[in-house]
C-alpha cells in the first residue's frame, strides 16, 4: 500500500488502475461511479470524467435515493446529481426506494439504518451489473475511511486479516481513492468551485462512524498528532504480512479437489505453525467465498477452526470436513445447490428444483405433505424460482436466513425483489434410498395476488 499523499489525485487514480491491471482504453470497459452527491463521490466522478475525456472510455453514474431524510433534502440531492451529470454529459441511472421501505427492512433484518441502506444500494449495483449497465462500479472510500475502519476493528479485537483495511478491489467493485485523503478531495472541489451535498444524517451521533468522526478523531488529532500516519503504516505492514503469510500455504499446502473443493493433507497440516494454520484456513475460505462473505471472514472462526479441527463445520455455506488423512473445504454450490438455476413460476402447481419442491397454491388449504408453509401477501405471478445470488436480501416474512445457510437456499422473487427464501436440506445419508428424502424439502406457498384468490 502506498503512503497517503495530498497531491495530484488524478495521478493517484492512474496509479491505482495500473496496479490493478485495469486498462482505461484498451478493453472498451464501461465504468460507473456510485454517486451519492456527497463531496467524496462528487470528487471521484469529477476525476473520472477528466480521465474519460483523456482516454475516451464510457463513464456512467448510479444514484440511489433512500428516502430516509426529509422530502426536501432528498429532492435537492437528486436534483444536484442529475444536474452535475447533465452538465458533463454523463449517463446516470437513478433509483428511488419506496418510502418506508428501509424502515420495513430494519424491522425484518434487525440491522442498523446505515447497514440496511448499504445492503439495498449494493443490491441495486449488483442488479445493474447483471443487466450489463457497466463493467466496473467505483465507490469513493478514501484514506480517512480506511483509517476509521481499521481503528474500529482494533477496538473490536480483529486479527491480522481484519486489520488489512478496506479492500481496494472486491469483485467488480473498485475503490481507487484509498490513498487519497478527505482534505485532498475537498481541496479538489474547492479548486473547481464545487461543493457536494451535505447529508444531515452525518451529524447523527447514534451512528458509530459519526461518533468516531465527530468525537474520537478530533481527540486523536489533538492528543496524538501522528495517529493518521501511524495507522497508515500499520495498514501497509499488515497487508505485507498477510500477503507473506498467505503465499506459502496457498502454493504449497492447499490442493484442489473435484467439484471446486480444496483440501489440506493431514501430514502437511501437522507440520504447520499456529499462525500458518490460521493462514491456511483463511486462504481456503477466501478461495471459496464471494462478495461480502469473502471480505469479512471471521477471525474468531478461523482461529477456532485452526485450533480445533475435528468433525464437521459450516461457515457461510462452506462445509469443512475433517478426515483421518485430509481436511476438505467444499464450496456452497458443490455441497448444496449443485446447479445455478432460474425458471418461471407462472401458475399454481408443483415445482421441483435442486434442493426442494415448492407447491404454489392460491387456496387456503395447506399441503399436508409440505415441510414448510410460507404466505406471500404481495406477490404477483409470474414469480421466479432461482438459486441464491450475492446481493439478495436474505430475509422474508420477518424470518432471517442465517449467513451459513444463504448459499444453500433457493429464492422466490418477482421483478421487485425477493419474496421468500427457501433453505434446502443439509443432511445427506449414505443410504441411496433415503437420498432424495434428505436432499429435498417440500414447501407450500399461499399466493395472495392483487386480484385476489
Amino acid at each position: 500500500m502506498k503512503s497517503i499523499r495530498s497531491v495530484n489525485p488524478e495521478k493517484l487514480l492512474l496509479e491505482f488502475f495500473k496496479s490493478e491491471n485495469i486498462s482505461l482504453k484498451a478493453n472498451g470497459w464501461v465504468f460507473a461511479v456510485c454517486f451519492s452527491g456527497g463531496s467524496d463521490s462528487t470528487a471521484l466522478l469529477l476525476l473520472m470524467h477528466r480521465l474519460s475525456i483523456r482516454y475516451q472510455f464510457p463513464l456512467k453514474a448510479v444514484h440511489v435515493r433512500h428516502n430516509i431524510r426529509s422530502e426536501a433534502e432528498s429532492c435537492a440531492e437528486e436534483e444536484f446529481v442529475r444536474r452535475f451529470c447533465r452538465e458533463r454529459n454523463i449517463e446516470i441511472h437513478s433509483e428511488s426506494l419506496p418510502p418506508g421501505f428501509l424502515s420495513q427492512k430494519l424491522r425484518e433484518c434487525k440491522r442498523s439504518p446505515e447497514e440496511a441502506a448499504r445492503i439495498e444500494r449494493y443490491r441495486i449495483f449488483c442488479k445493474l451489473k447483471q443487466e450489463g449497465f457497466a463493467d466496473w462500479f467505483l465507490t469513493a472510500h478514501h484514506a480517512d475511511d480506511n483509517r476509521e475502519t481499521v481503528v474500529q476493528r482494533i477496538f473490536e479485537g480483529a486479527g491480522l486479516f481484519g486489520l488489512k483495511g478496506i479492500p481496494r478491489r472486491n469483485g467488480f467493485f473498485l475503490r481507487p481513492l484509498l490513498t487519497v485523503s478527505k482534505q485532498t478531495l475537498i481541496g479538489l472541489l474547492s479548486e473547481n468551485h464545487l461543493t457536494g451535498i451535505f447529508d444531515s444524517t452525518n451529524g447523527d451521533l447514534s451512528i458509530s462512524r459519526n461518533r468516531f468522526r465527530l468525537t474520537i478523531a478530533p481527540f486523536l488529532d489533538r492528543e496524538v498528532p501522528g495517529w493518521k500516519s501511524g495507522i497508515d503504516r500499520l495498514i501497509e505492514k499488515v497487508n505485507a504480512a498477510a500477503q507473506a503469510l498467505l503465499r506459502l500455504p496457498i502454493e504449497t499446502v492447499i490442493e484442489k479437489d473435484g467439484d471446486g473443493a480444496v483440501f489440506i493433507r493431514r501430514e502437511r497440516w501437522n507440520l504447520l505453525l499456529k499462525q500458518e494454520r490460521y493462514a491456511v484456513v483463511y486462504a481456503a475460505l477466501q478461495s471459496l467465498l464471494t462478495g461480502r462473505d469473502r471480505e469479512r471472514i471471521s477471525f474468531d472462526f478461523v482461529r477456532e477452526t485452526a485450533e480445533c479441527l475435528c468433525g464437521e463445520k459450516f461457515y457461510r455455506g462452506v462445509r469443512i470436513r475433517c478426515d483421518s488423512d485430509r481436511i476438505l473445504f467444499s464450496p456452497p454450490a458443490s455441497f448444496f445447490l449443485r446447479y445455478v438455476f432460474c425458471f418461471d413460476v407462472s401458475e399454481p402447481g408443483c415445482y421441483r428444483f435442486p434442493g426442494g419442491v415448492v407447491t404454489v397454491r392460491k387456496d387456503p388449504f395447506r399441503d399436508i405433505n409440505a415441510d414448510f408453509s410460507i404466505s406471500v401477501s404481495e406477490a404477483v405471478l409470474p414469480l421466479f424460482l432461482r438459486s441464491f445470488r450475492f446481493g439478495d436480501n436474505s430475509s422474508a416474512e420477518k424470518t432471517e436466513v442465517p449467513a451459513n445457510d444463504r448459499f444453500s437456499s433457493a429464492v422466490l422473487c418477482d421483478r421487485t425483489g425477493v419474496k421468500a427464501v427457501l433453505p434446502v436440506a443439509k443432511r445427506v445419508t449414505k443410504n441411496s434410498a433415503d437420498l432424495e428424502k434428505n436432499l429435498f424439502f417440500n414447501y407450500y406457498m399461499e399466493i395472495r395476488t392483487e386480484h385476489g384468490r
